[in-house]
């Protein structure tokens, strides 16, 4: 962002990526699951704080809907290797099995299985309330 060009989007979001959901590693594949928030916003120079001497200060403006990414990677080379979208922010973690699954939860209150190496929906169960890492 410049005063020549205030507005930036910027993808992912400023609460965007991953931060402190825990994502999880899996000996049996030797993949890291991650928990990502996948949608973007626009960032504006805050013109008011500048004048107050606050150089850094920005607005943020939620353009979409909040939308998750699941993303394996290999944490040795940083490849994305499979991704799967969800309508649903996902601010819960994950949890990868020897068993070949990984666990995560949704903000609209469902619980999904998938298998680790597919990433295919194994099955989903609404809870009734959303799942949340945040205290």
């Amino acid at each position: 962002m410049t005063r020549a060009e205030p507005t930036k989007l910027l993808c992912p979001s400023l609460s965007g990526g991953n931060n402190y959901f825990p994502p999880s590693y899996s000996k049996r594949t030797k993949l890291m699951y991650i928990p990502s928030m996948s949608h973007c916003n626009e960032s504006t120079l805050d013109e008011e704080a500048i004048k107050k001497g606050v150089y850094f200060s920005r607005i943020s403006k939620q353009i979409e809907r909040n939308q998750s990414d699941l993303v394996v990677s290999d944490p040795l080379t940083g490849e994305v290797k499979k991704r799967v979208r969800s309508i649903w922010p996902n601010v819960s973690g994950v949890l990868s099995t020897a068993g070949g699954l990984v666990f995560t939860g949704y903000a609209d209150g469902s619980l999904v299985a998938y298998d680790d190496t597919t990433l295919d929906e194994l099955w989903k169960v609404n809870v009734g309330s959303g799942f949340n890492a945040r205290r």
